[in-house]
């Protein structure tokens, strides 16, 4: 039985002992699957390491993108932005455009009727300027025959009475030719003092500035005395009721001679208007100079000439109107003729500012208001001073005065700080 129980024992032992190594084996086996099953869970992790990392770069990269694209947003936006800024510019701009196109189409049907009215005045200067013609014609044959008639005076108080000198008929006639040959209204004028003061003895012109007179030139009388003269054309003097009277008006008692003259009380004198359309822009004066000269005859002479010479200033204001609409700024040739130079920059400056400031009517207001006139219309200024320095010659040395004058006077109505900064 201890036989039979050791071998059964040492049966289950041997079985025990298989079993054991069986489930060794089988351990092994497991084991080695296990280390494989390790071995390929570490290379699973060391890829999926890697792809975390390539997964990490890629996000990195990613958010670069992000970031450069959010960049890209934000540019794209600021261009909208500008895109929007620059059509809203270019609508003001448009509408501006269109504000200048309406005001241009206003200006230039107001240019036409300008153009129209030009052309009825340029009608109008050729008319008076044949009328002119016709009247120095009329002088002309009315002036031969006065001479005329002073010759047969003068012949028959030779034959008569051998007393006070006559004067020389041939010297009205030099004058009146001398007056026909001038170009200007100052070489008329000028024409007008020296031979009417050769024909009487002395003489003085005075021209007509607004209600004041101003002394232009004397012959035989000293320039000092006139230079002095503050006369107003409203006055009870003689010059004055010579204006007022539109005719020669001789001295008397009661209208003695200008004390500029520094006349004897024998010395007779003669005051004489210089009429234009029937309104004196002068008045001349001349007396006998020597008191045994007889001064009836000359002083009729003068007077005679007087007229003639308001002729022939009226048909050279004529002529000059005729230029000026044609376009061609009188007496701004630079000749010499420096006083009719001066007077007809003065009045070509007063024209483009005059124009500026008809075109111009709101931003006048506004510039007024706020004192700049100078940068609200600094571009139509230029454009005029460039204008007027191109057709104002150098020769006038206070050009560019002439031009600033016109510009403060009836752009800033006389005020120069309303033109800002100049």
């Amino acid at each position: 039985e201890k036989e039979s129980e050791r071998r059964r024992a040492q049966n289950e032992l041997d079985a025990e002992r298989e079993r054991a190594k069986g489930e060794l084996e089988r351990a092994k086996g497991e084991l080695e699957r296990a280390n494989g099953e390790l071995e390929r869970a570490n290379g699973a992790r060391e890829h999926a390491n890697g792809e975390l990392e390539r997964t990490k770069g890629e996000l990195e990269r990613a958010n670069g993108e992000l970031e450069r694209a959010n960049g890209e947003r934000e540019h794209a936006n600021g261009e909208l932005e500008r895109a929007k800024g620059e059509l809203d510019h270019a609508k003001a701009e448009l509408d501006r455009a269109n504000g200048e196109l309406e005001r241009a189409n206003g200006e230039r049907e107001h240019a036409s009727g300008e153009l129209e009215r030009a052309k009825g005045e340029l009608d109008h200067a050729k008319a008076e300027l044949d009328r002119a013609k016709g009247e120095i014609e009329k002088e002309r044959q009315r002036a031969r025959a006065e001479i005329d008639a002073e010759k047969q005076r003068a012949k028959a108080a030779s034959l008569a009475v051998p007393a006070a000198p006559a004067v020389d008929p041939s010297r009205v006639s030099a004058a009146v030719r001398e007056l026909d040959d001038t170009r200007t209204l100052s070489q008329a004028l000028d024409a007008l003092v020296a031979h009417a003061g050769s024909i009487a003895g002395r003489s003085a012109l005075f021209v007509i500035d607004g209600d004041r007179l101003k002394s232009w030139k004397s012959s035989g009388i000293p320039e000092v005395d006139i230079r002095s003269v503050e006369s107003s054309i409203g006055g009870r003097d003689l010059l004055a009721r010579a204006i007022q009277a539109g005719q020669g008006i001789r001295t008397s008692a009661d209208l003695p001679s200008p004390p500029f003259a520094r006349a004897s009380a024998d010395r007779s004198g003669l005051a004489v208007p210089v009429m234009i359309g029937g309104r004196a822009v002068a008045v001349l004066y001349v007396d006998s100079g020597d008191p045994a000269q007889s001064a009836a005859a000359s002083f009729e002479m003068v007077e005679s000439l007087a007229r003639h010479a308001s002729t022939v200033v009226a048909l050279r204001t004529a002529m000059r109107t005729l230029d000026v609409l044609r376009g061609v700024p009188a007496d701004l040739t630079g000749n010499g003729d420096s006083a009719s130079d001066e007077q007809a920059a003065r009045r070509f400056a007063r024209l483009l500012v005059s124009e500026i400031k008809l075109y111009n009517e709101p931003a006048v207001r506004a510039g007024r208001q706020q004192r700049d006139l100078l940068q609200r219309l600094g571009t139509e200024i230029d454009r005029a001073r460039r204008l007027y320095e191109e057709r104002v010659p150098p020769s006038i040395g206070a050009r560019h005065a002439y031009f600033q004058q016109e510009l403060v006077q009836t752009l800033a109505d006389g005020d120069p700080a309303l033109l800002g900064n100049t």
